[in-house]
């Protein structure tokens, strides 16, 4: 009885140590030492929270990077309204010169009549992915999710662009290449003021965007530190110690061994009791 005591003893001593090898060859071979939620339960629920942070924040990241696209795309489009601004205005002083002819003036008109119509056309095509950004009827309010939680955002508000006053404009080119028009008409506070409030409102809302993509810019850096030290902080607790978990493995087979041995030992000793009993 006590030989097969002994003998119960050294199996579970092989399968024991069986088990752990089996544990440690896993935790090796997958760099992973949490293979299952039994090594470290409470580790592995922290790293769990962790994992679904880092992913957030990756995807935070993403956002990020896809609104300076989109804001970037609203830039581009007011830089070219700015400069056809630019350009109505060096048109209709050019046609306020008595220098002209009739028919000058009718062509400079018509000019500036196409360039405000592509104005409309530029506010009307300036999207991102299926989504208008500018508008000449109310304010834009864009919202872009920066972090990983709740509340963790940035409003983008874009300004009208009150075409009401260029619209004026337009239906007065038609009469610049009447005979009746003089250039004090055509360069009046009113033409003037027309170009020049809807250049300021452009250019406004181009400072603001300016303002928005530099704060993406900071936030951009800022998730990318947190996912960096939280990638860290995780690995610690889930990466396994190569060293450390090498000399276990060898100590396990160690006990093997010993266990292999002292049961063949047993079983050795039990075949000469019963050939003595014989």
């Amino acid at each position: 009885m006590a030989i097969n005591g002994i003998a119960k003893s050294m199996l579970n001593q092989y399968n024991y140590s069986s088990s752990l090898m089996n544990l440690y060859n896993r935790q090796l071979s997958s760099g992973n030492r949490l293979v299952h939620a039994g090594v470290d339960p409470a580790g592995l629920g922290i790293s769990s929270k962790m994992t679904s942070q880092i992913r957030g924040l990756e995807q935070a990241q993403k956002n990020i990077g896809t609104g300076q696209d989109m804001l970037k795309v609203a830039d581009s489009g007011l830089s070219n309204i700015n400069d056809m601004l630019a350009q109505i205005k060096e048109l209709t002083l050019e046609a306020a010169n008595d220098t002209n002819s009739v028919e000058n003036r009718a062509t400079l008109g018509q000019q500036v009549s196409d360039i405000i119509d592509e104005i409309k056309s530029t506010i009307t095509n300036t999207e991102f992915n299926g989504k208008d950004l500018l508008s000449s009827e109310a304010d834009k309010t864009l919202y872009l999710q920066t972090g990983a939680n709740s509340g963790q955002g940035m409003s983008v508000k874009l300004s009208k662009l009150d075409l009401t006053a260029l619209d004026e404009l337009k239906a007065a080119t038609a009469d610049w290449g009447s005979e009746e028009t003089i250039g004090s008409d055509i360069s009046s506070a009113t033409n003037m003021k027309a170009i020049d409030d809807t250049a300021n409102a452009v250019s406004n809302n181009r400072s603001n965007l300016g303002s928005y993509i530099n704060r993406l810019e900071h936030a951009n850096k800022n998730v990318g530190v947190t996912i960096e030290s939280l990638t860290e902080a995780r690995d610690r607790i889930t990466s396994v110690n190569e060293l450390e978990t090498s000399m276990r493995l060898e100590q396990e087979k160690l006990r093997q061994q010993a266990s292999i041995l002292m049961m063949g030992n047993v079983m050795e000793q039990q075949g000469l009791i019963l050939n003595l009993l014989m």
